[in-house]
């Protein structure tokens, strides 16, 4: 789908993909600011999650429009070419999200197993 064609189906929308970017804005911010706070409290653990949910935050920014996408039409061309207008435009926000999963899984470890705060 060309990107004319995505500005089309995203028009109707633009609200609805303007709040859920504004929604993953605020809470990336929130949870870096609580990243930095954990990290100069010495909590290392609890840091490390936090910038795991801010590197996972960061790519449903990007996939915001997919997210309207999926909840508002459900036209799988649609969701499709959102998923591969991500992939083409910012390749790394994939590989960004799957950091941030690895950060959180290492950080619940470190709490629960390891005791680190």
């Amino acid at each position: 789908m060309n990107e004319q064609r995505l500005k089309q189906h995203r028009q109707p929308y633009m609200k609805e993909i303007r709040f859920v970017r504004s929604l993953m804005y605020i809470a990336t911010a929130t949870f870096f600011a609580a990243a930095a706070s954990d990290f100069a409290s010495q909590a290392s653990a609890s840091a490390l999650g936090n910038l795991g949910l801010v590197l996972i935050l960061a790519r449903l920014y990007f996939l915001s429009a997919f997210i309207v996408a999926k909840a508002k039409n459900g036209d799988p061309k649609w969701q499709d070419a959102e998923v591969d207008f991500v992939a083409e435009r910012y390749p790394w926000a994939h590989q960004l999200g799957r950091v941030g999963w690895w950060l959180l899984m290492a950080a619940v470890v470190l709490q629960i197993f390891l005791g680190y705060a």
